[in-house]
């Protein structure tokens, strides 16, 4: 507990350099294509190879048998996550959340479809990607023989859908990068409501609903709920603030929305969206209902005021409802 709470000193006392360092220094007026464009070549392109290569790794890992495969599974989570945080791109076209994380996953679909030996296309789903893998990986004993067989069959589901995220995430050097400016920040704020609402608000809502004196955490099978928060936070939080006191190179890497305000002049507006990220830094390992209240916040700041100073119009989202 006292590491956790010198890391957090240490990260405030960061911010603070920072935001009194750009009252005197000037920060490049970054256009809205830069930004988009940043952000594809820097964050999502990476991150859908990275999914790619840990769902072959899982697929590999369950090829000799199906008892020895958590660790790939976690892996694949973890990239998943940080994909995912801001679904963006191929994510969307392809509606790749419901092939991939559809909850709650059917214990009994899954049963049924092994069952009738089907493909993991044929099995729906509620009884396929990682939640249903997760399901059948954390079984006491192992998968073996038609339990395993369907195991493989929706991990090479998984990895086809993912090679063909990578194959559709490109960096795209265009001039209507700027074009898609609006709809980056509404995935943004997309993102952020499904971490509070899905993995936070929904979890302990269905719990009390039912009499129960705990969370009904989606994740508690493999006990992964806090690690996916907390990387989905890493991923959303890169693309809001900068934990720097230098101005980001949109050349090699990714430029946060601080950094937009901030070579606008908008330094106030700047330093309230750091203190509200930060405060989720500090709300969300707990994760009750400062957590909640924490991420709404600074949602409200991004839809409400961010939006406006960068000329940027809030809708539904393509994730809305996934």
């Amino acid at each position: 507990m006292k590491r956790g709470i010198v890391c957090v000193a240490a990260l405030c006392a960061a911010g603070a350099q920072a935001q009194n360092r750009w009252a005197d220094e000037a920060v490049p007026l970054y256009s809205t294509a830069a930004w988009v464009q940043a952000f594809e070549r820097h964050a999502q392109a990476p991150a859908a190879a990275r999914f790619d290569a840990a769902t072959g790794a899982l697929a590999q890992a369950l090829a000799p048998d199906c008892g020895h495969a958590r660790a790939a599974w976690t892996a694949a989570l973890n990239r998943w996550a940080t994909l995912s945080a801001v679904p963006t791109g191929a994510l969307v076209s392809r509606r790749s959340a419901r092939q991939i994380d559809f909850v709650p996953t059917r214990p009994e679909r899954i049963r049924s479809a092994i069952e009738q030996d089907q493909t993991a296309d044929a099995a729906g789903s509620a009884a396929r990607g990682l939640p249903a893998l997760e399901w059948l990986l954390w079984t006491d004993p192992a998968p073996k023989g038609a339990d395993c067989a369907f195991t493989r069959r929706l991990a090479a589901h998984l990895h086809a859908e993912a090679q063909a995220i990578a194959a559709e995430t490109l960096p795209q050097d265009d001039e209507a990068a700027a074009d898609r400016a609006e709809d980056l920040l509404n995935q943004w704020l997309a993102g952020a409501e499904w971490l509070r609402m899905t993995a936070l608000l929904r979890p302990r809502q269905e719990a009390a609903t039912r009499g129960l004196p705990a969370p009904l955490w989606p994740r508690a099978r493999s006990g992964q709920d806090a690690a996916e928060r907390a990387t989905r936070w890493t991923a959303l939080r890169q693309l809001a603030v900068r934990d720097a006191d230098t101005a980001p190179d949109a050349a090699r890497e990714v430029v946060p929305i601080e950094s937009l305000l901030r070579g606008r002049g908008l330094n106030p507006l700047a330093d309230r969206l750091l203190a509200a990220a930060r405060a989720v830094d500090t709300a969300l390992p707990a994760a009750d209902q400062g957590s909640i209240d924490a991420l709404a916040a600074l949602r409200r700041l991004v839809e409400v005021d961010v939006a406006a100073a960068l000329n940027l119009r809030v809708g539904f989202s393509d994730a809305d409802g996934d």
